[in-house]
């Protein structure tokens, strides 16, 4: 539902127009100053809607090269042949590129406390090594080394911790730019869940297509959310231990990660498993719909038959009480 103000007049004042249109679809780009305030709806029904009669209110100009706006204006200005009020992409966006401008200014003042105060730091040990070698200095004195050799030695010194400094600096830029994407994600891919409990279990065992338990052998204690994510239809890819190594029939309940050895290369094992069933196993069955979902009704009778009550109290039975009775 929609109101616009320019509505019908009565006695009372203006009313506003209200109408129902129906949302085909909501767009987002991440900027607030257009998702809150755009809509795209036909010409025809937008005149009606603010009573136009047959025109509009602004007409936007594209161009393939913002860079040359100032001379697109004075086409557009020209071509319009009557005083017009024009705003570019610059003017609408002031207040970003503001922010962008101080940001640099801030930036470039940040990085040049950094470099004096990197430069300080290699003049301050300079000074404290020729403190500290004045005994050295006075030896080669005596054995006839002159005040320019002793100099060069330090400024050779001076220079090989700038030089590798730099480099260092150089490689870790370098790297940090091709990774900065990455790095920008990288926090965003943690989750860290407050109060764990039965009922945020309960949705994240009913809401996953597949458990990823990772622990190292042997410290897995028993692993239960894998058995009740394994009760709702989930398939598991898990380490060989706690409940695993029972429940796993691989392709059939799930997969498992690794073949369950111990070692100094475990892990390095593991995670070449991990990615090879990922790929080679996991990926491909889960675009197979029909066979994804035979695997998990065989996921659920596994858990149902294997690790129930049911099962406890009659092994219990037959292991205890009858050889006792």
């Amino acid at each position: 539902m929609s109101s616009s103000p320019r509505g019908a007049v009565t006695p009372m004042g203006t009313t506003p127009r209200i109408k129902v249109y129906k949302v085909a679809a909501v767009f987002e780009i991440g900027m607030s100053e257009y998702d809150a305030a755009f809509v795209f709806m036909p010409l025809t029904e937008a005149q009606a809607y603010f009573n136009r009669n047959n025109d509009v209110t602004a007409i936007e100009v594209y161009t393939n090269n913002p860079d040359r706006i100032d001379n697109f204006r004075k086409l557009v200005s020209d071509a319009a042949k009557r005083p017009i009020f024009m705003i570019d992409w610059r003017q609408r966006n002031a207040t970003f590129f503001n922010a962008l401008q101080v940001e640099r200014n801030v930036m470039f003042l940040i990085l040049t406390l950094i470099v004096l105060v990197a430069a300080l730091n290699i003049v301050s040990g300079l000074i404290m090594l020729v403190k500290d070698k004045g005994q050295d200095i006075a030896i080669l004195r005596t054995m006839g080394a002159t005040r320019g050799t002793i100099m060069r030695i330090f400024f050779l010194a001076g220079a090989s911790v700038g030089t590798i400094g730099t480099l260092a600096g150089l490689g870790l830029g370098i790297a940090f730019a091709d990774n900065i994407e990455t790095i920008r994600q990288w926090p965003e891919s943690i989750v860290y869940l407050e109060n764990y409990d039965m009922g945020l279990a309960r949705l994240l065992t009913r809401g996953c297509d597949l458990w990823l338990n990772t622990p190292r052998r042997p410290l897995e204690a028993s692993g239960t959310s894998g058995i009740k994510a394994a009760m709702n239809g989930a398939l598991n890819l898990s380490v060989l231990d706690g409940w695993w190594p029972e429940g796993c029939d691989p392709g059939v309940t799930g997969w498992a990660i690794g073949d369950g050895t111990e070692g100094p290369a475990q892990d390095e094992r593991d995670l070449g498993s991990l990615y090879d069933t990922l790929e080679e196993e996991v990926l491909p069955i889960f675009a197979n719909q029909s066979r994804w979902t035979s695997m998990m009704r065989a996921s659920i009778r596994m858990a149902q038959e294997r690790f129930s009550s049911d099962r406890m109290v009659t092994e219990y039975f037959a292991r205890l009480y009858s050889p006792g009775a």
